[in-house]
């Protein structure tokens, strides 16, 4: 299903069923054509095991309202998976991260959205209130405990399939 955006003309990162990337193609050719495209994610753990979780705005046209326990998006034409990471973290929540402080958890396959995504972690332990929100995208954030996401309706929350093993690895210090 194709949502409308403002961003239909954006470039992203196409690539093929192998992950090899081919020329860049506007978001709403790619959606329209269930081409695959490349996502990146990053998970924030403070020092005390918290992750920080946001409410994407309601004005998104797919899962606005929803929580994430991650920030994140489409890359554009021409970015790596950190480049994407990075840049969409800043946008969203204005946070400066350097690629050195991004680890690779995993890239996955994901056949529901025809997208490799590729997924980080950071340890970040600031004040949640200092961060700079991009409304359009984020209507809130919070830091909460593996358990206390667990406790969450699961209908209230957006979901790729390896979330409950990283909130495992988290819970034990593994990621």
């Amino acid at each position: 299903m194709y949502y409308r955006s403002m961003n239909d003309a954006e470039l992203l990162a196409v690539v093929d069923e192998n992950d090899v990337p081919l020329l860049p193609l506007s978001r709403a050719e790619v959606s329209e054509r269930g081409l695959w495209a490349r996502s990146a994610y990053v998970w924030i753990v403070n020092d005390s095991g918290q992750i920080l979780c946001h409410q994407r705005s309601f004005a998104k046209p797919r899962n606005g309202g929803k929580w994430n326990g991650h920030f994140g998006g489409y890359g554009r034409g021409g970015e790596e998976y950190t480049d994407t990471a990075l840049r969409e973290v800043r946008e969203e929540i204005g946070l400066d991260l350097s690629p050195e402080s991004l680890h690779l958890y995993l890239i996955q396959r994901y056949e529901f959205h025809h997208t490799f995504q590729g997924v980080f972690t950071t340890k970040w332990s600031g004040n949640a209130n200092d961060l700079k929100l991009q409304r359009d995208e984020v209507a809130q954030v919070m830091w909460l405990t593996p358990a206390q996401i667990r406790k969450q309706p699961t209908d209230e929350w957006v979901s790729f399939g390896y979330e409950e093993q990283l909130l495992q690895e988290i819970e034990q210090n593994r990621f």
